[in-house]
C-alpha cells in the first residue's frame, strides 16, 4: 500500500473517531511515527537525531525508566557512570538502542555534590544483542550486548520509530532552559573527557521549545478539530503555534510546550489553573488522546483565551492588563 493510500485510511479513521466523540485508550490513528532522515543515511549507523539538547537528569530519568530505558545517573565522583550510554533491549529483534549523555556544569559542582543537574545528548545508535539462551523463557539473563552497531537502514521500520519516539517523549518533557554552543563545545566518545570540557557551563536561554514529533501530531489534531473550535472565535494556526484570537489580546500557544505568549507585546501569560466549569461548558468531554496532558491543555487554553473578556482570575486579569 502507498503512502498516499495509508494516509487517506488514517484521515477517515481519524473522522470517524471525531465524529462518534471516541478516545482511543492506546494511540493508534494519531500515534507518532519516525522515518530515517537522509541526514541519518549519511551519519549511519549513528543518529544525532536529538543530540546537542540539554536535559533535566532527574526528569528524563524518571520517564526512561518507565518507558523501559537502563539510565545510571550521572555523578561528578563515579567513573563508572560516565561510560555508560542509555540503553533498551530489544530482545525479539536481537538488538538494543543505545544513546550516550554527558553530565553538564562539572566545573559548578561542589565535592559534596550527588549527581548532575543537567545532562547533555549525544548520539543513538543500535547494536546486536546476542542471546546464549532463550529470553521468552530465560527472563533475558543471558542476552549479552555486543557493542558492534547496525546500519540504520536495517532496523525494522517499527522498532526505529518507536525508539526515536521515546527519546522524542523524553526530550520534549525533560527540555530544560538551557542552551550551549555547539561550537565550543565537541560531543567525543569518552564521556569523561566531555564533562570536563570548558565552557559546559557557558550557557544561556534558547529560544524556541522543543518541538518534534509529539507536537506535530499536536497539530494534526487541532487542525482536524479547527471547525468545531472556530464556532467559539477566531482560532488558527502556523507552522508551531495556535493562535488565538479573543477580544483583549491574541495569543500564541507553542505545540511544542503548552506555553502561551501575548501578542503583539509577546509577554508570557501564566495559566496555572483552570476551573473544572471553564473546561466542561467550552471543550465538552471529548479528548481525543488519554496520555497527552499538554495536548488537553493547550484544548482548554483554547476555550479559555476565547473568551477572555470573561475571565475573572484576579492573577489572569493582571497579567492582561497592558502595561
Amino acid at each position: 500500500m502507498s503512502d498516499d493510500c495509508k494516509g487517506s485510511v488514517v484521515a477517515r479513521w481519524r473522522e470517524t473517531l471525531e465524529r462518534l466523540d471516541i478516545r482511543q485508550p492506546i494511540r493508534q490513528v494519531w500515534r507518532e511515527t519516525y522515518t530515517i532522515t537522509q541526514a541519518e543515511r549519511e551519519s549511519s549507523p549513528s543518529s544525532y537525531r536529538y543530540a546537542q539538547r540539554i536535559l533535566g537528569q532527574a526528569q528524563v530519568i524518571e520517564i526512561g525508566r518507565k518507558r523501559g530505558w537502563r539510565i545510571r545517573t550521572l555523578t561528578a565522583h563515579i567513573p563508572s557512570s560516565e561510560g555508560a550510554p542509555w540503553s533498551l533491549i530489544i530482545p525479539a529483534h536481537g538488538i538494543y538502542a543505545e544513546f550516550r549523555t554527558g553530565g553538564v556544569g562539572y566545573n559548578d559542582l561542589g565535592r559534596s555534590a550527588p549527581a548532575f543537574t543537567h545532562i547533555m545528548t549525544d548520539r543513538v545508535r543500535f547494536c546486536i544483542l546476542k542471546d546464549r539462551g532463550d529470553w521468552r523463557f530465560d527472563g533475558g539473563r543471558k542476552l549479552t550486548p555486543m557493542k558492534k552497531p547496525v546500519r540504520l537502514a536495517d532496523i525494522d521500520q517499527i522498532v526505529f520509530s518507536e525508539v526515536m519516539r521515546d527519546l522524542d517523549l523524553m526530550v520534549s518533557v525533560a527540555a530544560s532552559n538551557l542552551k550551549f554552543d555547539a561550537s565550543s563545545i565537541q560531543a567525543v566518545p569518552e564521556l569523561g573527557k566531555w564533562r570536563r570540557q570548558q565552557g559546559l557551563s557557558d550557557i544561556a536561554l534558547p529560544d524556541e521549545p522543543h518541538y518534534g514529533g509529539l507536537a506535530q501530531s499536536r497539530r494534526q489534531i487541532i487542525e482536524a478539530l479547527l471547525p468545531s473550535l472556530q464556532e467559539k472565535g477566531a482560532v488558527t494556526l502556523d507552522e508551531r503555534h495556535v493562535i488565538v484570537t479573543g477580544r483583549l489580546h491574541q495569543y500564541r500557544i507553542h505545540l511544542g510546550s503548552g506555553e502561551v505568549i501575548m501578542v503583539p507585546q509577546y509577554r508570557h501569560l501564566t495559566l496555572e489553573t483552570l476551573s473544572h466549569s471553564t473546561r466542561e461548558e467550552d471543550i465538552g468531554d471529548y479528548q481525543p488522546l488519554y496520555d497527552d496532558d499538554i495536548l488537553n491543555s493547550i484544548l482548554y487554553r483554547i476555550a479559555l483565551l476565547q473568551k477572555d473578556h470573561k475571565i475573572r482570575d484576579k492573577n489572569i486579569l493582571e497579567q492582561l492588563r497592558d502595561e
